[in-house]
């Protein structure tokens, strides 16, 4: 009976101290994206407001799950992972979205909708609202 119970006690500690990983990508989609018409500019003007959640991320190592990418952006080539498979033609301007977010820091070789496990440094862009909201800096890539 005490070895029983023994049993049972080591499996509820370890079970109770098993956590998931986190979801990082339902974290960072809870950023919003609104348009404003600017009369300054005559057209509209992005505003982006990132959730308390994602603030907390900043400087934090995360690790996210998706889909490698390799686009091209005037003479440089971008690095970004992606939530979801996305399809492109060509080079392609950068993107204004939660779900794709640029790999900085990275040697850049090409991949084309390459599911894998990255990790690195969160950071978003504050200044410059038409270019990718987030980047990962120090990436390196966990596992595929």
């Amino acid at each position: 009976m005490f070895k029983k119970t023994l049993i049972i006690s080591l499996l509820i500690t370890i079970l109770a101290s098993f956590t998931p990983p986190k979801n990082y990508w339902k974290i960072l989609e809870k950023t919003s994206i609104f348009s404003r018409y600017d009369s300054t500019t005559i057209g509209s003007k992005k505003e982006i407001i990132f959730h308390s959640k994602v603030k907390q991320l900043v400087g934090q190592e995360i690790i996210l799950e998706g889909y490698l990418h390799t686009l091209c952006s005037d003479d440089n080539k971008v690095l970004v992972i992606s939530k979801d498979s996305i399809d492109y033609t060509g080079c392609s301007q950068n993107y204004l979205a939660v779900d794709i977010i640029r790999l900085k820091q990275y040697s850049v070789r090409h991949f084309s909708n390459e599911w894998t496990k990255i990790s690195g440094v969160l950071d978003t862009n504050t200044i410059i609202p038409s270019e990718y909201i987030y980047t990962l800096n120090d990436c390196f890539i966990v596992s595929k």
